[in-house]
């Protein structure tokens, strides 16, 4: 099998797969499936990874169910979340960290190579009690989606017996070498995080989803092949003997275990009692932390901001008075900072927005700190955004467009015309002219610099963005414990997640076409999104200007308002549509979807109109320079201009958002779009490294040859880290040496020159 190497990021190569003919989400399956490509390895080349080579080995181990040992250590008694948060508030200031590349756990740990100029780390500021109680609520939130990946593969694991005779026994499937690549399903496009079916006669692969549906097609069809066989060998059969040779051969059963990155780590994983004894050991061991997560208390307004949304509206309090109202009166001062919002959803909270200052540890003590991320999560677990106020970077001047134009090497930019679509290259001093001209076409650049120039050609800037960011342990890309998006390994391909800027003109007057906009659609990943420059600005002292109008609609109105969208499109009655056949994201093909396509902007009087008719209405508020906006995964949103603004947006993926992120790429299947974000992996990853985390710091072992074999990872790699070291306390001896007798020498030059003088 030719693996699928590739960024995430890129699009996908010519040779896509046909559409998917399962259902979409919740219907069933026809009784014909159509093939999926003639080749389904739609080969991609990873950005600076080469494509992984290796050959997949049969495992000759036997059948076994054994499940994980050693426990760990309680973190304590009390609220998970609670008392994480209290433990990070007390971490003090952050400090950027290398992290050794070289250096990795024992069997397959990831390992971040991190520029402290480019990456600032976390990982100094968060104390051992701290990353144990954060691991336990990440585990807490992430427990029943890992307990269904685990009855989802226990299933395909016992397809073929519970199709024939004789007592049920484990399929034991094959484990998928090391190396860097991303495994795509051939039917339906969506990521393989775990357990797969392999042919060997076409070399496609198929997600147990699809397993799934081709058997109920077929049992619904009273189809006479077994129950593995391959879809796509059946269906492409050119006589009778090549279609009872594909009824007849069953697929193979592989998994790509998130245990493996290195070869090492493979020959550790090998050594496990079971190819999937490390999801059985998380399942055994935090299974049951799903109980303590209560879907209806999280679905509650907060009582606090429901009753602040009865007064001002928004907090005119200094962060002064706010911190010390904070300290003295039960956070009151925290709690009332709202945005004056023109529009929010029935029953619904109102948009949470406190100053950077009021939530930041560095700033404010340890209680206040602990108080704002437990109301942050509050919110969040309701899937609400939130707006943080005053996010600022530590450099004057940078975030200008004359700041972030000087340091670019880009003479040239590519930018859309909003009202024809036209795509044309202008000069990045010409481009930036136009933020203080109002009345030119309006302009808009997106993702540029790409994540990977942003890193290497505006590493200050990357350095200050990465630093501004509110809730840490949620925001920073590199190690932040409840971003699970930083828990990917490289060898898996990680998404592009940022931070991207978004930078263009805008508008007060809503015209419709030509407006400025982004339009309706919604993502599978969490996002914070800074507006930090505004053009043209306020007098000194002035409130921060109105930049960007936001309308951010819940998740639960998902399908009214999707419903809704096909009548009026079909209708012709909405105000700001892009013409058929088009997309925003450019290059991508249209599903014929009202939201995935990003075709839509609703005017005013659409959104009137979508309230009368459905009651749904979102939160509709402006940004401000220097508002970093939360957005939830899975909330469907929009953005206009008011001004000409240049924000920047990171990506992550919470453990409250994880739930969603794959219900999205389930539902995403029906359209066969691509999933780029690999939430199942992020999550699996995630929950290892919290166990982890809860183990000490100490990799999870299966038995005595599980143990042994990780034993001899390490000491492996502390023989490397001492020979490293020694290589350098030769480097620097010798430096040391060469800096002393080039002293000496000039000492001797400057001798001999005094006593010629002399």
């Amino acid at each position: 099998m030719e693996r699928k190497a590739a960024a995430a990021a890129a699009p996908k190569s010519a040779e896509k797969p046909a559409k998917s003919a399962g259902t979409s989400e919740g219907g069933e399956p026809p009784a014909e499936m159509p093939p999926p490509p003639a080749r389904g390895s739609r080969s991609r080349t990873a950005r600076g990874d080469p494509a992984a080579t290796q050959t997949p080995r049969k495992d000759d181990g036997g059948k076994g169910g054994g499940k994980g040992g050693g426990k760990d250590p309680s973190p304590g008694e009390g609220s998970a979340d609670r008392s994480a948060e209290k433990a990070w508030g007390q971490q003090g200031s952050r400090s950027a960290a290398r992290r050794n590349p070289d250096a990795s756990a024992a069997a397959g740990a990831i390992e971040t190579e991190a520029d402290p100029s480019l990456a600032p780390s976390l990982s100094s500021g968060v104390d051992a009690q701290a990353a144990k109680a954060m691991a336990r609520y990440a585990l807490e939130r992430m427990s029943r989606g890992i307990r269904d990946v685990a009855e989802q593969i226990r299933v395909e694991r016992r397809t073929l017996t519970l199709g024939g005779e004789g007592e049920p026994v484990d399929e034991r499937p094959e484990l998928m070498p090391g190396g860097t690549y991303r495994l795509v399903c051939d039917r339906c496009a969506n990521s393989i995080a775990d357990c797969f079916r392999h042919c060997d006669g076409c070399e496609n692969d198929f997600c147990l989803e699809c397993c799934a549906e081709v058997r109920r097609a077929r049992a619904e069809a009273g189809a006479p092949e077994v129950s593995t066989a391959c879809p796509h060998c059946a269906a492409g059969a050119k006589d009778d003997a090549a279609l009872a040779k594909a009824r007849t051969n069953g697929m193979s059963l592989k998994v790509r275990s998130f245990s493996v990155t290195t070869k090492r780590s493979l020959d550790a994983a090998r050594a496990m009692p079971d190819p999937l004894s490390d999801l059985a050991a998380l399942v055994d061991e935090y299974g049951d932390l799903g109980g303590k997560v209560k879907p209806e208390e999280d679905a509650k307004p907060c009582a606090r901001c429901a009753a602040a949304s009865n007064g001002s509206g928004r907090s005119k309090r200094s962060s002064t008075a706010s911190r010390s109202a904070a300290s003295n009166g039960g956070n009151a001062g925290l709690y009332n900072a709202t945005v004056r919002a023109s529009s929010q959803p029935d029953d619904s909270c109102p948009v949470w927005a406190p100053r950077r200052s009021d939530v930041d540890p560095r700033r404010t003590g340890a209680d206040v700190a602990a108080a704002a991320l437990a109301h942050f999560q509050r919110h969040w677990r309701r899937g609400d955004p939130v707006v943080v106020r005053g996010v600022e970077g530590e450099l004057p001047g940078l975030w200008t467009p004359a700041g972030v134009s000087a340091a670019m090497t880009d003479r040239s930019v590519d930018v859309l015309v909003c009202e024809t679509g036209e795509r044309k290259s202008v000069g990045v001093e010409e481009f930036f002219l136009g933020f203080k001209q109002p009345g030119r076409e309006m302009l808009k650049v997106k993702d540029w610099p790409s994540e990977e120039d942003f890193k290497q050609k505006l590493p200050t800037h990357y350095a200050d963005f990465v630093r501004m960011l509110p809730f840490q342990p949620y925001t920073n890309p590199v190690d932040g414990p409840l971003n699970l998006s930083c828990k990917l390994p490289k060898e898996w391909v990680p998404p592009d997640l940022g931070p991207k800027s978004y930078v263009a003109y805008g508008r007060e007057e809503q015209k419709g076409a030509g407006d400025s906009v982004t339009r309706l659609h919604r993502d599978m990943s969490d996002a914070v999104n800074v507006l930090l420059h505004v053009e043209p600005r306020g007098a000194e002292g002035d409130e921060p200007v109105e930049g960007a109008r936001w309308d951010i609609f819940r998740r639960q109105d998902f399908e009214k308002l999707e419903t809704w969208l096909r009548a009026k499109m079909g209708e012709g009655a909405l105000g700001n549509v892009a013409p058929e056949g088009t997309t925003q994201d450019g290059g991508k093909k249209p599903t014929g979807h009202p939201i995935h396509d990003v075709r839509v902007f609703l005017t005013e009087a659409d959104l009137a109109a979508l309230a009368r008719d459905t009651g749904v209405k979102p939160w509709t508020f402006d940004q401000r320079a220097n508002d970093a906006v939360f957005l939830p995964a899975g909330c469907a949103h929009q953005v206009r201009n008011l001004r000409g603004c240049l924000k920047v947006a990171l990506d992550f993926v919470s453990p409250e958002s994880v739930g969603e992120c794959l219900a999205m790429a389930r539902g995403l299947r029906a359209h066969n779009v691509e999933d780029k974000l690999q939430g199942r992996a992020m999550m699996l990853h995630g929950a290892r490294h919290a166990d982890v985390a809860l183990n000490g710091g100490r990799v999870r072992t299966y038995g005595k040859a599980s143990a042994a074999a990780i034993a001899a990872i390490e000491r492996e790699e502390a023989v490397a880290a001492a020979a490293r070291a020694k290589t350098v306390e030769v480097k620097v001896e010798k430096e040391d040496a060469k800096k002393g007798d080039a002293k000496k020498e000039g000492a001797l030059k400057k001798e001999g020159a005094l006593k010629k003088e002399g």
